[in-house]
């Protein structure tokens, strides 16, 4: 699906959505991992099947970007001075 046609579901274009449609805008890939699914858990306080996961192949897992990102204290809503986290951004996981 084309970056814009995402963003347009998410009301995330110049113009659309109020607050959330004036975003400078950024994607993040879900990255795969190999065996260190128990340390992030670990880090974020939580069990490993807690995790959101989905098998890579070769003993491999994709991860959340925005549960990573929401772990890291980076909640949806999150404004600092002029910058700001949409509100509705960081929920499909």
């Amino acid at each position: 699906m084309p970056v814009r046609s995402i963003r347009e579901q998410k009301g995330m274009l110049v113009g659309q959505g109020g607050p959330d449609g004036r975003s400078a805008g950024s994607f993040f890939k879900n990255p795969v991992i190999r065996g260190t699914l128990p340390q992030i858990a670990l880090r974020a306080a939580c069990r490993p099947e807690v995790v959101p996961q989905y098998p890579a192949g070769e003993g491999r897992v994709k991860l959340a970007a925005a549960w990573l990102v929401e772990q890291a204290g980076f909640t949806r809503g999150l404004r600092m001075g002029r910058a700001a986290i949409s509100s509705r951004t960081l929920s499909r996981w």
